[in-house]
């Protein structure tokens, strides 16, 4: 080492022990000068350390510390920056730098990184730690770095972020130490990882004990097809009760083909059903609904009785039409019958509607009659 200039050094210590410690308030080193400090000698400038692991050369730089970075920084940083007026040569060793609270900049101290300038582009040193307890990032394997400024921040802009807790309680529920004994839209603030407002929302639905049934329901047929007759079922409205629960019989009458058509058995007001037998939408059957809130305790039920379909009435008579001559061997007549009772013009089905018709002939006339249009087993 030779040809050194050295400005307001503190000390400097050189043992028979190693390491050997190097403490300045500034170095400035010649042009042309020789300045190699060897693997693991300690070298603190102004409350930063480096520990090279090997030897690291300072000719014709010089390291002092400021308050805000020379080459432009992207990345939040704090206000301690440590710069060198040249680019160093590779730098692989530790480098530990410390901080007072009043440099944070308001950042999240706990997610403070490294940040180093390699006379080119910020980077962020993934590899250090922070330490909260006495101020100070350090990372102990730096690897090949050229150095031209040295900072520490976070590694991205603070992002806030928000949450949401959905809880149905009974009688009261207690949220972060607070006791909530009706329903409520309460917030809670924290701090994420990046430094930023975390907010949390609780929607709390809080129950009483004071739980009624439905007192009724009410039924209507959608669909009168057969093999798919399809009723609707509403429970009354149950201002105690958050949701209606529905037990449907496995069979109609000891016959299967009871299916849900629509809605939620476990939760909707309304649902559909759908009787895929025809003998089990004629015979009748119990059904429940209940109400629940939370307090399941409270849980309680009614009961409702299937309306039989009833069994439609008779065409009321049928119109006969000649439609042709009456001539020998081709005598054509046109039969008609009203529409059909409880479902004419297209109304609503009602349990009382009929959907089709069946025509029928007394006696054996197939030798003599024939159909010449329309569907005995459905038109009119």
């Amino acid at each position: 080492m030779k040809n050194i200039v050295s400005a307001l050094l503190a000390f400097i210590l050189i043992g028979s022990i190693h390491p050997i410690k190097i403490q300045a308030q500034i170095i400035s080193v010649k042009a042309g000068s020789d300045f190699d400090i060897k693997a693991n000698t300690i070298l603190t400038l102004d409350s930063i350390d480096f520990i090279p692991s090997n030897t690291f050369n300072l000719n014709g730089n010089e390291l002092f510390r400021n308050r805000v970075v020379n080459a432009s920084n992207p990345i939040p940083y704090i206000n301690r920056v440590y710069s060198f007026t040249g680019t160093t040569n590779s730098y692989s060793g530790s480098i530990k730098m410390r901080y007072t609270n009043d440099e944070l900049n308001s950042l999240n101290e706990s997610n403070l990184k490294l940040l180093i300038n390699n006379g080119s582009s910020w980077s962020v040193d993934n590899n250090s730690i922070v330490n909260t307890d006495e101020n100070f990032v350090e990372n102990t394997s730096v690897n090949g770095v050229a150095l031209k400024e040295i900072s520490a921040g976070v590694s991205s802009a603070c992002t806030p972020n928000t949450g949401d807790t959905t809880v149905l309680a009974c009688g009261s529920f207690v949220w972060y130490g607070v006791v909530y004994d009706t329903s409520a839209t309460p917030t809670r603030t924290f701090t994420n990882v990046g430094g930023c407002d975390s907010i949390v929302t609780l929607h709390l639905t809080v129950s009483k004990s004071n739980l009624y049934p439905p007192f009724g329901v009410v039924q209507n047929v959608v669909s009168n097809v057969c093999s798919a007759r399809v009723y609707r079922y509403t429970a009354s409205i149950n201002v105690t009760g958050t949701y209606y629960n529905w037990i449907l019989p496995t069979s109609v009458g000891g016959v299967s083909g009871v299916t849900v058509d629509s809605g939620d058995i476990t939760r909707s007001r309304t649902i559909l059903v759908r009787y895929t037998s025809n003998e089990a939408a004629f015979v009748t059957d119990s059904m429940k609904v209940s109400t629940y809130n939370g307090c399941y305790s409270r849980y309680t039920s009614v009961k409702l009785t299937n309306i039989k379909l009833s069994t439609p009435l008779a065409p009321s008579t049928i119109i006969a039409t000649n439609i042709s001559p009456n001539s020998c061997y081709n005598r054509r007549y046109r039969f008609t019958a009203p529409p059909l009772p409880g479902f004419s013009n297209g109304s609503t089905a009602t349990i009382l509607a009929a959907t089709g018709y069946l025509w029928s002939f007394v006696g054996n006339l197939s030798e003599f009659v024939t159909i010449d249009s329309g569907d005995v087993n459905s038109q009119k």
